[in-house]
């Protein structure tokens, strides 16, 4: 015969399995909200960068947002998204050769990670 513990006594397993329950689907509905809420912060954020580069939002931000797998390679995206608007307003205060200077540091190097696909949409 079972002695009185949770597991012997399916009514408090069940109350114990559905607290547990609603704890996991607080959890992930928090979690889906708070990447949503990131996702529109990040889009708001790289518009900004690209029209003023300015950069609005850190590193730890998009670890919190993006996890630390995909947090550090958004987060330098977003760095060159906003070195491209500050060098796109710059352009009309240039010289032909600093222009010239400009476009050269936008080309793609030889084993760069993405040169073929920026290649690609040259052709």
């Amino acid at each position: 015969m079972c002695r009185p513990q949770p597991h012997c006594q399916p009514r408090v397993q069940a109350a114990a399995l559905a607290q547990i329950n609603k704890v996991y689907e607080a959890a992930h509905l928090q979690d889906t909200t708070d990447k949503s809420q990131f996702k529109q912060t990040l889009h708001d954020a790289t518009a900004e960068a690209l029209d003023t580069g300015a950069i609005r939002l850190s590193q730890d931000q998009f670890v919190m947002g993006l996890g630390p797998e995909s947090g550090p390679a958004a987060y330098q995206q977003y760095l060159k998204d906003a070195q491209f608007g500050s060098d796109r307003r710059s352009v009309a205060e240039m010289s032909p050769d600093q222009i010239a200077t400009l476009r050269q540091s936008y080309q793609p190097r030889p084993g760069e990670e993405g040169a073929a696909l920026i290649r690609r949409r040259q052709v």
